[in-house]
Parts: structure tokens; sequence; C-alpha cells
């Protein structure tokens, strides 16, 4: 060992540094040729060096500790497929007494049935062959139910049995096969279908011109005008002034989405209108009006002027379906105002085997949801009769309420030919 000597003359062992060993690189490697870069230099290195199965390994586990990220167009379509727009922060109490109430939209607060809905249900008569089938239908239904409630099913499984035991095999049957389509799309409903709460700020937006009666064949502008002695055309000028200067209360989807304090958005489990291919070319055309929101699904499906939705639910979140069901029901009476129909919806809000009917209507311009009757499933009389119901519901609307949409429509496009 070699001693170094410091300037106080003494010796002190030097540890000498250990011998770098020099790493000879393989011959592939030491040829690479210079174009090929450094890369080129690492992938000669990788592959002469070191063994395949090593650099397969390698690779391997680190493509096992990366994890997978979901892009973000990935991640937006599956949140807008199970967003509901619940309204997490807020309590079904408050939200039924406070943002409800402030829509307009008002649950148990009318309590005699509607006459209309009165007669939809007593004019509607199942024959004896078409009730025979509907009794079928609810007797193997309830006999879904008894098991489900025997096992503690989840709202899945009450789901699935509402859909595939029920309104599939329903839909099926001749009297409205061919007038009504049914949905279980998990998409959220338009959100500019909702009503907007009194409280929100009011948007100040250009609003189309209104349809003046001064265009068509007769005017009752002209007879206002000889009542006062003035000129028509300063009425109209007048009225087309106020038309786009008007502030609004409407709201736009992304308005409403932005919006915490907006309604939640509809997304009932299950959606029953008219089919598109029942109606005729020239009723289809005016359904193609950008202004017409007759399918209120986000991406259309084809299923017009919604008459009665489910909103199926357990653990005790009925309160909950009927709130959802109320937001819902002022939907479809809203798509029904865009072509002059005032008429009434219907929902059936679940809770496990417990079945709610609820009419919805308008009383002075608010949106009422009026009870109609309670079942349960479990009940082989209770299935029966809620089944019974149901069918009578679905021929009034493949008969009375298909017709009125269509004299509706009638009246929009006689309005386009008068111009």
């Amino acid at each position: 060992m070699k001693r170094a000597r410091s300037e106080e003359g003494i010796s002190t062992p030097c540890i000498a540094a250990p011998k770098r060993r020099r790493v000879s690189l393989p011959n592939a490697a030491a040829r690479a040729d210079a174009k090929a870069g450094i890369l080129g230099w690492a992938l000669a290195v990788s592959e002469a060096g070191a063994p395949q199965s090593m650099v397969e390994q390698t690779m391997a586990d680190g493509r096992a500790r990366m994890p997978r990220v979901p892009s973000p167009r990935r991640r937006e379509s599956k949140a807008s497929y199970r967003q509901r727009s619940v309204s997490p922060t807020k309590k079904p109490t408050e939200y039924r007494s406070i943002y409800l109430s402030e829509a307009g939209v008002f649950i148990d607060h009318c309590h005699d049935v509607p006459a209309a809905a009165a007669a939809a249900l007593d004019e509607a008569v199942l024959d004896a062959g078409l009730q025979a089938d509907i009794h079928r239908i609810a007797d193997e239904y309830c006999g879904n139910c008894r098991q489900s409630a025997k096992d503690g099913a989840g709202e899945s499984e009450w789901r699935a049995d509402l859909m595939g035991a029920v309104m599939r095999k329903l839909a099926r049957l001749p009297p409205w096969k061919d007038v009504l389509k049914s949905s279980a799309a998990e998409k959220p409903w338009r959100a500019e279908l909702k009503p907007v709460r009194s409280t929100a700020a009011p948007l100040a937006r250009p609003m189309p011109p209104p349809i003046l009666l001064s265009h068509r064949s007769f005017s009752t502008l002209s007879t206002v005008s000889d009542l006062l002695g003035l000129d028509t055309r300063d009425l109209e000028t007048a009225s087309d002034t106020l038309s786009t200067t008007t502030t609004s209360t409407y709201l736009t989807a992304a308005e409403s989405d932005s919006d915490p304090e907006a309604l939640s958005t509809p997304k009932p489990d299950l959606s029953i209108g008219l089919a598109h291919a029942w109606f005729s070319t020239p009723h289809q055309r005016i359904l193609a009006r950008p202004a017409l929101h007759s399918d209120p699904h986000q991406a259309k499906i084809g299923l017009h002027f919604p008459f009665l939705i489910f909103e199926a639910k357990s653990a005790g979140s009925l309160f909950g379906a009927q709130n959802q069901a109320a937001v819902g029901a002022a939907c479809m009476l809203r798509i029904l105002e865009g072509v002059g129909c005032d008429g009434v919806v219907w929902s059936v809000a679940t809770e496990g085997a417990v079945h709610e009917l609820w009419v919805h209507h308008r009383v002075e311009g608010k949106y009422h949801s009026t009870f109609v009757d309670v079942w349960r499933m479990t009940d082989a009389r209770g299935a029966r009769a809620f089944m019974g119901a149901l069918g009578r519901i679905l021929k009034w609307g493949a008969g009375t309420f298909a017709g009125r949409v269509l004299a509706g429509l009638d009246g929009l496009g006689g309005a386009e030919e008068a111009w």
C-alpha cells in the first residue's frame, strides 16, 4: 500500500481508487451507422448486448406498470351516459319545496284527478282477448317481483324485470305495436326542455319573431287598426320590434348544465311515445323542423311526443323518483305546447315492488303532478290492476293522444302554407 507524506511529515496510507472496468460494447454497436444516431446505437446495444427475453420482459413490465388513462372524449362520453344531474348537494325535500316550486313544478298540490285523465282511463276499454294477454304478463311480473323481494334485489334487478317482463311484451301487443315506441336510453334528455326557475337571472337574448296573423288570408290586426284608426304597418313594425328585444328566461343546454341551481336534467328509466315510422311523410317533414323538439333525447332516436315515463328506484328513494318524474313530465308538457296541445301525460314511480301512477297537467301555467293510484306487485290483484291501467294508457296514447298530436301538426303545416 502506498503512503502519502503530508506537510508535517507524517505519512498516511493512501487508498487507491478502484480501477474502472472497461465495458466493451458489442461489435454491432461499434459498427452502427453514423446516420442512425443515438436511437440506432441504443437499438444495436439492446439487440446485441442484452438477451432478447430480458428486453421483452422489461418492456412488458413497463407496460404493466403504466396506468391506462382514458381519452378525454371517452371520459366525457361515459359521463354523459351515467350523469343525470341529480343535484347531489340538495336534499330531496329541499329540491321539491324550493327548486321545483320556483320553476312552477308542484307535486301533490292538486288532489283531484283531472277530468281529461279520468276520461282517458274510462274510454280506453280493453277487449277480452287483450285483457287476457295483459293478465298473463301481470302474473309473470308478479312472480318475478316476489322472487326479487325475497332475494333483496337491487335497483338494477327491479329495473330489468320491469323492462323485460313488462314493457317488452306489452309493446308487442297489436293495438299499439305499430304506433308507439319505447326507449330505455341512458343519455339524459335535452336540457333546454326543462322549466326555468323564477329566481334564475334573465338572459337578454333575441327571440325569434312570432307568426303574425297579418301574413295569412285573414288578420286581426286590420280589425284593431280600423277601431283605433291606425295603420296596420305600424302595428306590424311595433310587433317585430318587441319580438326581437324581449328578455327571455330560456336556457340553452350549455347554460343549464353550467348552472348549479338549475333543475335536474331528466333521464327516465323508460320513455314511451309515438314512433317516427308511424307518421306520414308530410308530418315527418314538420317533425324535422329545428325549432320543434318533439324527440326529447339528445341524439334523436325516433321517439316523438312522449306521454309516459318510468322512474324505477329502490331502497327508500320513492320521494326522489317522484321529483325526477315531475321534471320529466314538465318537459313532456312543454313538448306538447309546441304543437298547441294542452293535455295530460303520465308517469310511474317505483320503489321495488311498490308502483305509483301519477298524472301530470297544467293549471294556470304551472306544472302539477296528481296522484292516481298505487299497487304492490307482489300481490296478484295489484299486479293485474296496475297492468290494466297501463294497458288503457297505452291504448289511449295510440288513439286519442296520437290523434291530437296529428291535429297539432296539421295546424303547424297549415300555418306554414299560409305564409
